[in-house]
């Protein structure tokens, strides 16, 4: 498959691994996206100013890819 098609999921869910072929994923730190998401309704309610930052991403390469060059 990976020779026709990439295919690439997100959330990186543990059944990612255990497909076939293994998917590659995008993984986003939850525990990190929960506590700035607390943070900013933690502002909003007393109505200070927004500074959202993204947190970092990363790809776990798996065999549903090919690599290319």
């Amino acid at each position: 498959m990976p020779d026709d098609i990439s295919i690439v999921g997100f959330d990186d869910l543990h059944s990612s691994m255990y497909t076939t072929p293994p998917l590659t994923t995008v993984r986003q730190p939850l525990f990190d996206v929960g506590q700035r998401l607390g943070q900013v309704i933690v502002k909003m309610i007393r109505e200070e100013p927004l500074d959202i930052e993204i947190p970092q991403l990363s790809l776990v390469v798996r065999e549903s890819v090919r690599r290319i060059g």
